[in-house]
């Protein structure tokens, strides 16, 4: 006995899901939406079908069915969730929320979130007061340098690193790494199974270079200069004043397994595009008052904007 065409569509939809929240969505359909598109549809479709026809009865698709939802609460039960709370030398405090297939990272304080998720890994930057977003991939979030405004551009490529030593504290194995000139020291976990994609979405919110591994600290040397500042309100909250000597330019003050909440992850939707995402990073308030202070100092009057 054959499936009929809303059986095999609805097992059709049961099976992507599934394969959705499992990470294991083919290669081949991973920019396809799960959506109701119909290539998608008729994909999974044939291949229950070819596998389910030969069978005389609609016990075992049934079954299948019925495995395929249980199997996608049990993978939602066993997901670990991890929370951190960070503090990056620019841009201050931020709250890091990740598992093996979803990254938030949150900046109250500048009041912006940047969110993604398996298995496309499209890459959220949204401000929920003001409502207003933008969507990008991956590659191109790392490629914006979205919070690069008073420094070098972030660079993406990999460097040689050495490794120094590693070590377990409070329940997970952090490396610690150093460049080959000594100049620059990182350390990094990939106790929280957090895939190469999602820790290079939390080292570009960072501007950090590419490592393996969620960030945990970053130290590096910086040759005379002006001196770190204390966050102002004319800056914003952040710091533009530069750096001299030894910096800590990420520094974990704890993380936790918390329970797994699917909502943590949700993108965010009906919110106004914005066209550049760096104007994302500050209030408008925030914005103009610091506008009017670097006018009022002659050296510029937008912030936000990309450089030329």
């Amino acid at each position: 006995m054959g499936l009929t065409t809303d059986y095999a569509d609805r097992l059709a939809r049961h099976t992507a899901f599934a394969l959705q929240e499992l990470g294991q969505i083919p290669e081949a359909f991973a920019g396809i939406s799960l959506g109701p598109g119909r290539a998608w549809r008729m994909a999974i479709t044939g291949a229950i079908v070819s596998a389910t026809c030969s069978w005389r009865s609609n016990l075992l698709p049934a079954t299948l069915a019925l495995f395929l939802v249980a199997t996608t609460s049990m993978a939602q039960a066993s997901e670990v969730e991890w929370q951190l709370s960070q503090r990056q030398v620019e841009m201050g405090p931020y709250t890091v929320y990740v598992t093996k297939h979803a990254v938030k990272i949150v900046n109250a304080k500048l009041g912006y979130e940047v969110v993604a998720k398996a298995p496309i890994w499209k890459v959220v930057v949204y401000r929920p007061k003001e409502n207003k977003g933008i969507e990008m991939s991956a590659a191109q979030f790392s490629r914006a340098d979205v919070f690069g405004f008073f420094d070098l551009v972030r660079k993406n490529a990999k460097r040689e690193l050495i490794k120094v030593k590693t070590e377990t504290t409070n329940g997970i194995t952090i490396d610690e790494f150093r460049t080959p000139v000594n100049n620059e020291h990182v350390w990094v976990t990939q106790s929280m199974g957090a895939p190469f994609v999602a820790c290079d979405i939390i080292e570009s919110c960072y501007r950090l270079r590419p490592i393996d591994g969620v960030p945990i600290r970053e130290k590096s040397y910086h040759p005379r200069g002006k001196k770190i500042a204390i966050d102002s309100w004319m800056s914003g909250g952040i710091n533009i004043m530069g750096k001299e000597g030894d910096v800590e330019g990420l520094k974990t003050y704890g993380w936790k397994k918390i329970p797994y909440n699917a909502k943590d992850f949700d993108y965010p939707i009906g919110f106004k595009n914005v066209k550049d995402p760096h104007e994302l990073v500050f209030s408008q308030s925030k914005k103009t008052t610091m506008e009017d202070v670097a006018k009022d100092l002659g050296i510029g009057e937008k912030l936000g904007l990309p450089r030329p």
